[in-house]
């Protein structure tokens, strides 16, 4: 409740609630795909066994 009437006093239309959740959605997807490049550069740069890929990619689809 007290997040709705924040919300309420910063004015925030639901439209506008909208946009501000589509651009969060947008940089937590694109820290996981920052995330993901890091892993991948990690394990190619120590020739690490392909199953070793398949757990980072897990981990990073799925947090």
């Amino acid at each position: 409740m007290q997040f709705v009437s924040f919300v309420t006093n910063l004015g925030l239309s639901p439209s506008g609630l909208k946009e501000s959740a589509a651009i969060l959605a947008f940089v937590c997807n694109l820290s996981k795909v920052i995330h993901l490049h890091i892993c991948c550069n990690n394990l190619a740069s120590r020739q690490a066994p392909p199953h070793e890929a398949q757990r980072a990619l897990f981990y990073v689809k799925t947090n």
